[in-house]
């Protein structure tokens, strides 16, 4: 039995043909109807074949066609046949739906020819369940919601998971080659693709928080250096300690005073009693370490910090016995050739991405500070669009964190890989010149907006009639 909104659709279809002219009327018209069980099982038919040549591509053009050649030999002895006004209305609408979907794909994305290949099974589905166009959760319909927005999210960009493409693969070949009108076959694959993605889900979020947590710690680094550095460059202002000394203070000492900060802060008692053992070593001018009390004990004080940072102790006495020597020795000298080959190859503490990111080399326009502004206040887990060349297409990564003190952004994608490290002032310039965008939230499901713009297209302007009527 029709649903008022297919029969609204059907008046539509119908307006437009009046509106086009007497030719526009479908040729089938003037055969005689085929019954629409031997109509299922000319469908079936071409279901059969598509399954034979999986590599062909389908399209609604090349559905029409074949289903217009079928037609002309299905009757009574091979003799010609049309269809039923409402099948014909079915079948029009489907080929609508179809062509909406498949432009909304992208044409190099793995799902379009999957999605195509639904045409017919669906078709099917719809000649006997007018529901179809009425059930949001029709179980048709959800398979067409599933795969065509697991292509916009998970299959559309480079990144794309072989493993995800590989199951929708299999979920459409089962449809095809099981569904002969019982819609639990569209069910039960639609919740076999979705208890998968559920699966990449869980996995995505674990791998997003673990690359948040390494973010984080790569910032409380960079935060640490910095007022490491900071500490070290106010204690040498003003005075001119040995070449060696600023060289050990300026590194491996920064070093030293960064863990501290990151163990207990600038403020805590380890960070302030290393800073103090570096201002000793300056303050000493160029007075070597002796035996008193006093050398003793900063003496053992530098080593401790010296230690924590990876440094031996052969490396640290070394050290030590020649920092304040006018004229070393020839043997102290080999060694501290030694000492300073194995600190210039010593990682630095955190590395290359403890740094703080470079200041542009212009300041923000108004423009780009209120985007910058607008990034403040958004929240963890946005998604954004950014423009990934001349033709204007663009891939979508999720915000997963940033941070306000250093600047640093963290972007993943949507199997939660960390895709790209930018600062929160090129994300403002990037959004500010039309390159990267809050990513529009859709409130509808896919097959939703397709009847909306089928709607659109066959409602004659000016008439005011409920888009509700055909998308409930």
């Amino acid at each position: 039995a029709e649903t008022p909104q297919f029969s609204t659709l059907r008046n539509l279809l119908a307006a437009r043909r009046r509106a086009q002219g007497p030719t526009a009327a479908a040729p089938s018209a003037r055969l005689p109807s085929i019954p629409r069980d031997d109509l299922q099982q000319v469908l079936a038919s071409m279901q059969r074949d598509a399954v034979s040549s999986p590599g062909k591509r389908y399209d609604s053009e090349r559905f029409r066609n074949t289903l217009a050649v079928k037609l002309r030999s299905a009757g009574e002895r091979g003799s010609a046949v049309g269809l039923t006004g409402e099948d014909q209305d079915t079948v029009e609408l489907i080929n609508m739906l179809f062509d909406y979907v498949t432009r909304n794909i992208r044409e190099d994305s793995l799902a379009r020819p999957l999605v195509g290949q639904l045409h017919v099974p669906v078709l099917r589905a719809a000649l006997t369940d007018k529901t179809f166009f009425t059930r949001r959760d029709h179980p048709a319909r959800e398979l067409i919601n599933t795969i065509a927005e697991t292509s916009e999210r998970w299959l559309d960009d480079a990144e794309a998971d072989p493993e995800l493409a590989e199951k929708m693969r299999m979920v459409v070949d089962q449809v095809c080659s099981s569904f002969n009108g019982d819609p639990a076959v569209f069910e039960g694959m639609a919740h076999d693709l979705d208890q998968h993605l559920k699966l990449l889900m869980r996995r995505a979020d674990a791998a997003e928080r673990r690359h948040v947590e390494a973010a984080k710690g790569r910032d409380r680094l960079a935060l640490a250096r910095e007022t490491a550095r900071a500490a070290i460059a106010g204690l040498l202002k003003n005075r001119s300690p040995s070449p060696r000394l600023r060289t050990l203070l300026e590194e491996t000492w920064t070093d030293a005073l960064a863990l501290s900060a990151l163990r207990g802060g600038a403020s805590s008692a380890e960070f302030m009693q290393c800073l103090d053992v570096a201002a000793e070593l300056v303050a000493r001018g160029m007075r070597p370490l002796g035996g008193s009390p006093e050398d003793v004990k900063l003496r053992r004080d530098a080593a401790t910090h010296l230690t924590a940072v990876g440094l031996h102790e052969d490396e640290i006495n070394g050290l030590l016995d020649n920092l304040f020597a006018e004229a070393p020795t020839d043997a102290a000298l080999a060694q501290l050739e030694r000492i300073d080959q194995a600190l210039r190859d010593k990682p630095r503490l955190g590395g290359e991405t403890a740094k703080r990111p470079e200041k542009p080399a212009t300041p923000l326009n108004a423009a780009e500070q209120k985007m910058l502004d607008q990034i403040m206040r958004t929240a963890f887990g946005t998604w954004f669009e950014f423009t990934k060349n001349a033709q204007g297409e663009t891939v979508r990564r999720k915000l997963a964190w940033f941070s306000p003190m250093t600047g640093n952004c963290l972007f993943v994608n949507q199997r939660g890989a960390r895709i790209e490290d930018l600062t929160l002032e090129l994300l403002a310039r990037e959004m500010a010149c039309g390159r990267a965008r809050v990513a529009p939230v859709e409130r509808s499901r896919f097959v939703d907006r397709a009847w909306k713009a089928i709607v659109d297209l066959l409602r004659p302007r000016g008439n005011a009639l409920p888009i509700g009527e055909v998308t409930a």
